[in-house]
């Protein structure tokens, strides 16, 4: 169902959705909560985006740089029916020209769940990806390489992964060398991740956010691996 018009949204809408996050809310009693080992009990948060936004397409989003091993990304999450595929939020190698679809690292969404997108800048282009102790290249420039690394949950999910208009919150969990996901309260699993999550400078744009026919609320980035409250 689409929102028509204001009165639609703030007599119907809002409040579905404040029903939602007081079940679901990260910070909630049901939800997550921060592992000891990484912060001692504290919680410490980025809101990245904050109210609800519609996107007609991608586009760019706060200064963001990666300098933990641990971290979390979460967000209120909502597809019209045309949805196809798109990310969430990532950061892209280069600004222009090969590469520029591709992700640092960033939480992409499809029918089929979530993935993390991740390594295309230790890929491509290969002149700027030299081990600084080796002096060896890393990746390769050959056209055929993948461009980026693609990780998600190892058993999939069931198609629609998310119903048409209906908002999930979705979560992406990276605790050094794994990744898990979850939808609500729902784990969806677990995968090992083939290399380390790096960052990468793309000449200080940041992240971009949102994709064609995707809403996003609450878009937030943990410097910890939270993990599911039992």
């Amino acid at each position: 169902r689409k929102i028509s018009t204001r009165s639609d949204f703030s007599e119907k809408w809002l409040h579905d959705i404040s029903l939602a996050s007081k079940e679901f809310f990260p910070l909630g009693p049901l939800y997550f909560e921060p592992h000891p080992y990484h912060s001692g009990g504290s919680m410490r948060v980025r809101e990245l985006l904050g109210p609800f936004t519609r996107f007609e397409r991608e586009k760019v989003g706060p200064p963001f740089s990666l300098a933990v091993p641990r971290f979390t990304f979460s967000a209120w999450v909502w597809a019209d029916r045309d949805f196809a595929q798109g990310f969430i939020t990532r950061k892209r190698p280069v600004l222009s020209g090969p590469g520029h679809d591709l992700a640092c690292f960033g939480l992409f969404l499809d029918d089929k769940g979530p993935q993390l997108r991740y390594a295309a800048h230790d890929h491509y282009p290969a002149a700027a990806n030299k081990d600084s102790e080796t002096g060896k290249t890393r990746g390769s420039a050959n056209r055929q390489d993948p461009g980026e690394l693609r990780v998600g949950p190892p058993s999939g999910v069931a198609e629609p992964f998310l119903a048409p208009e209906t908002f999930a919150l979705l979560s992406m969990v990276v605790d050094g060398s794994n990744v898990t996901f979850y939808r609500n309260l729902e784990m969806l699993g677990s995968a090992e991740l083939p290399r380390p999550i790096t960052d990468c400078d793309n000449n200080g744009e940041g992240l971009r956010v949102g994709s064609k026919g995707m809403a996003i609320a609450s878009l937030r980035f943990y410097p910890e691996a939270l993990q599911l409250f039992q």
